[in-house]
């Protein structure tokens, strides 16, 4: 299915043309022309046709200098037909957990790889408690020197790293070629600086020898990653949680804390379009995929981006421009995100919150959008609008200056788009 994807391209300071694409993933530009002192392309004047407007715009060589600074922000109102399925996956107490776990020496010994076993979720010390799973760190109750220092025992420090991992994996390649997203709450996380937890989707080859891999800290509140696995069926996805530390003797555990997480339990986009009053209209479309003010931008969209489904103006709550960071110029795009998200993965970047997927991607012709991407803080929004409660503005950039040595070349593009599910 074919979904309508909006197109904003901005030059340095002022909007260059407005248009329609041919689809989710790829923007009808093949037969643009960039040359001094004018941007033309196929497209009809009006600007509503597939393809860039034929309308022509003067620039100074300067500008043309720094084309790069041509940006587009593509907003995916569905599902992209080329694009990867959507799928969330989330804490659930009757999913089949597993357990493994890798077995290092400590820094001062080396640091050297041990050795590496599936464990039982319970001897990892991964419990469930209705729906709620508990982490804790390792204990082991050999008292043999290779696990303690001086030997086990109340009082006696652990002599090993452990790499505990708890985790899902789905079989007969149920996730392969879809864009995952492990989502959920973390209720509380009191460990000390000698144990971290994180939350990872991995996809590993079929014979386990490598894998490509997101993850990040879990820390109190919404945690959600995504993973764009490859599509093949031989291959293996898990997603889950890994516990890393030294171990400890049992009756010396407790001080070193716990991290307890569950499934999201709330619905934020109903309680935000709840919140809107809707009186004008004749039987608005309040899902996601709606659009009741007729403006492009579906609700799910609008919600993402702190926006306003029932007026159609524009809010100016995203901007894409030419700015210095760390002394080189950059092309940036600042737009608001919920809450605070981890954004992770490469080349582009990725994170989910309140059950909206952001992927921020960067390209240099937009066929193929595999540039690296990184972001920006502080946001840069200066001067920007103010958002509502909820939203946080962020800031990326495309990897490389736009002008000057080792600058990247004739132009440069960024992108933002949601999936229709997180």
């Amino acid at each position: 299915m074919k979904t309508r994807t909006l197109a904003l391209w901005t030059g340095l300071a002022a909007p260059l043309a407005f248009g329609k694409v041919d689809g989710a993933e790829r923007i009808s530009i093949e037969n643009q022309t960039f040359a001094d002192g004018e941007l033309s392309g196929p497209g009809g004047g009006d600007g509503n046709d597939s393809g860039v407007s034929g309308k022509r715009r003067d620039f100074t060589k300067t500008t043309m200098r720094t084309l790069i600074g041509i940006l587009t922000l593509c907003t995916c109102l569905g599902a992209a037909a080329s694009a990867n399925a959507n799928t969330t996956v989330r804490v659930v107490a009757d999913e089949e957990w597993l357990g493994y776990m890798n077995v290092f020496e400590r820094p001062e010994n080396g640091g050297g790889f041990a050795f590496g076993s599936p464990w039982g979720t319970a001897d990892l010390r991964a419990t469930f408690s209705d729906s709620a799973l508990t982490l804790a760190p390792n204990t082991i109750g050999d008292p043999a020197p290779f696990w303690y220092v001086g030997g086990g025992g109340p009082g006696s420090p652990g002599d090993k790293i452990m790499a505990a991992s708890m985790y899902v994996e789905p079989p007969g390649g149920a996730l392969a070629g879809q864009s995952v997203t492990f989502a959920g709450t973390v209720l509380e996380n009191t460990l000390t600086e000698a144990h971290e937890v994180t939350v990872f989707i991995k996809d590993f080859a079929p014979d386990y020898s490598s894998f490509n891999v997101t993850s990040a800290p879990l820390v109190n509140g919404e945690f959600s990653i995504i993973l764009e696995t490859l599509d093949d069926p031989a291959r293996h996805v898990q997603y889950g949680f890994e516990m890393v530390g030294v171990n400890v003797w049992a009756t010396d555990a407790e001080p070193f804390g716990t991290v307890r997480v569950t499934a999201a339990a709330t619905d934020p986009y109903s309680d935000w379009i709840a919140g809107f009053d809707f009186a004008a209209f004749d039987d608005p479309d309040l899902s996601a995929v709606g659009d009741p003010e007729g403006d492009g931008m579906n609700n799910r969209t609008e919600f993402a981006l702190d926006g306003d489904p029932v007026g159609g103006a524009a809010g100016g709550k995203v901007r894409s421009r030419v700015e210095e960071v760390e002394g080189e110029a950059a092309l940036l795009l600042t737009f608001p995100v919920r809450g605070t998200p981890v954004f992770g993965g490469s080349p582009g970047k990725t994170a989910t919150a309140d059950q909206i997927a952001y992927i921020v991607e960067g390209s240099d012709t937009l066929a193929d959008f595999d540039q690296e991407v990184t972001e920006v803080t502080p946001a840069r929004s200066a001067d920007m609008p103010e958002l509502n409660s909820g939203w946080t503005y962020r800031t990326f950039r495309l990897a490389g200056p736009v002008e000057g040595p080792g600058s990247r070349g004739a132009q440069g593009f960024l992108r933002v788009r949601f999936p229709d599910e997180p």
